[in-house]
């Protein structure tokens, strides 16, 4: 009885997303001709890939019932590293820079399980870290790069189909659904990925089974690092500069994308799929809403509003957790 009601509770919930995601669609199709146009769709999904990269890092975290808000700081950081060594030592500065991220998730990891400090607190100063070293380092990047441009020398991890005549920018969406994929049938199929639900479930029950819970903690947080740093390496290619400022936005978004997805921030309830519609829900909002003309000021208004309204339809009558 609670197995079959516990389907029907998650498929509720993901009938209310597709729906509210159609309403949407067909909302601004009807608000703007140009919402529909091929052009339109493409730059849609072209953005969406760019916060879904980003907030696939995250989903691992929160499954296990962790925060982790540091992923933006990471990505800039790593975008802004590897665009300055990539002159000097080539398609080594990829690896150094995956290396940097897992290593700052690792620290992140480590802080909370043994020190005992809340996960979003922990994440919250390595965001403050990083974002101030990228800034540092981005003020200083023409001298060090000696004026190299990056256009072009990492165009191969972006690209283009002759056949279609699309931008290279939507080269990312052939990243971003292969390792939604990839990472859906990890967690849905492998020891590794029940063990994080379990985890995120109850971690002293977990722990009863002789599971090393700690150690699982950390890995998620340095996998959730250098999915980060592999995000801030694609968008290098994607804008052809090192950006300090692309990430930015992009901190609570990508929690956002999680949570509107229907993951819980109490761990052990959501998945990847569910992150790929709650990035996708926000990517037309925000799509949506300028194609509609919106003020950039009124922008950020409306789109709070209404991921308040999504949430809500989500969530009304499934309990889903609070974050302790």
């Amino acid at each position: 009885m609670n197995v079959n009601s516990s389907r029907l509770r998650k498929r509720i919930r993901d009938s209310i997303l597709i729906l509210f995601l159609v309403v949407l669609v067909v909302a601004f199709a009807i608000g703007s001709s140009g919402f529909l146009r091929p052009s339109n769709i493409v730059s849609i999904l072209s953005n969406f890939s760019v916060l879904l990269i980003l907030s696939l890092g995250i989903s691992w975290v929160v499954m296990a019932g962790s925060l982790d808000i540091s992923q933006a700081g990471i990505a800039g950081l790593v975008g802004i590293l590897i665009g300055l060594i990539l002159p000097v030592i080539g398609y080594g500065a990829i690896a150094v820079g995956i290396l940097v991220g897992a290593g700052f998730g690792s620290l992140n990891g480590l802080i909370f399980t043994k020190a005992r400090i809340p996960s979003f607190l922990v994440t919250l100063g390595t965001l403050f870290v990083t974002t101030g070293l990228e800034k540092y380092l981005a003020v200083t990047a023409h001298v060090l790069t000696n004026g190299i441009p990056i256009e072009g020398r990492l165009d191969a991890f972006l690209p283009t189909i002759p056949l279609l005549n699309v931008p290279r920018s939507f080269s990312l969406f052939y990243w971003a659904a292969g390792e939604s994929i990839l990472f859906y049938m990890i967690s849905q199929k492998t020891r590794f990925g029940l063990r994080i639900y379990a985890i995120g479930s109850s971690a002293s029950s977990t722990l009863l089974y002789g599971i090393n819970v700690t150690g699982y903690q950390v890995l998620v947080f340095a996998l959730s690092g250098a999915i980060s740093a592999v995000a801030g390496f694609l968008y290098l290619p994607y804008l052809n500069t090192a950006s300090p400022t692309f990430t930015d936005s992009l901190t609570f978004v990508t929690l956002a994308a999680v949570v509107l997805g229907g993951t819980a921030l109490a761990g052990g309830v959501g998945g990847f799929h569910r992150t790929v519609i709650g990035a996708l829900i926000l990517s037309i909002i925000n799509n949506g809403l300028t194609v509609m003309g919106l003020d950039a000021l009124a922008l950020f208004v409306v789109q709070g509003v209404i991921i308040i309204i999504a949430a809500v339809a989500v969530s009304r009558g499934i309990k889903t957790g609070i974050i302790q």
